[in-house]
């Protein structure tokens, strides 16, 4: 299938190295030519993220189809949330990281081995979403952040990397 594209509205934005933020981020406003029933929950403020967990990078490598890896947090090391194991390649960038109970917990910005050719000590780089709730908040969109976890809906988390590569019907694609 031809990937769809969409006109979006930039809501606001900071390249790695500027703020506090460490890597990239950014909020942007589009409309889809679907319709969304629900969304997954983000996860508040205070969220500790455990190292040596494991937790899914869902995003898409090479503008192909979404895919999610399980990864190992190795931890925060300096403004960025470090994951092993599956590091993201080339076109993840703006992916989510994922709780196994479907909470969003960071955004993947880097990776020190974006062709994912396997190198020794290869890190996937990512916003945490410690930094992530003050950015918003800064830029008057803290709304968008403030979830009610009883009414959001779990996104399903597919593993891509287990046998069955199948997208359940009620899937809702990340962008």
């Amino acid at each position: 299938a031809t990937p769809a594209k969409y006109t979006a509205q930039v809501l606001c934005y900071i390249k790695h190295g500027g703020d506090d933020t460490g890597g990239d981020l950014s909020f942007l406003k589009f409309q889809t030519d679907w319709e969304i029933d629900g969304y997954f929950p983000i996860a508040k403020l205070d969220y500790v993220v455990k190292e040596g967990e494991t937790y899914y990078s869902c995003g898409c490598d090479g503008a192909k189809e979404v895919a999610c890896y399980l990864m190992k947090c190795k931890g925060i090391e300096g403004n960025d949330l470090v994951m092993t194991e599956n590091v993201p390649r080339r076109g993840r960038s703006g992916g989510g990281l994922l709780t196994k109970d479907g909470f969003f917990i960071g955004i993947c910005w880097g990776s020190t081995d974006p062709d994912g050719n396997g190198r020794a000590n290869s890190k996937g780089l990512f916003v945490p979403i410690s930094r992530i709730h003050p950015y918003a908040k800064k830029n008057n969109l803290g709304w968008l952040l403030e979830v009610n976890d009883s009414e959001a809906r779990k996104l399903p988390i597919i593993d891509w990397t287990g046998k069955n590569r199948k997208f359940p019907t009620d899937y809702i694609p990340i962008p």
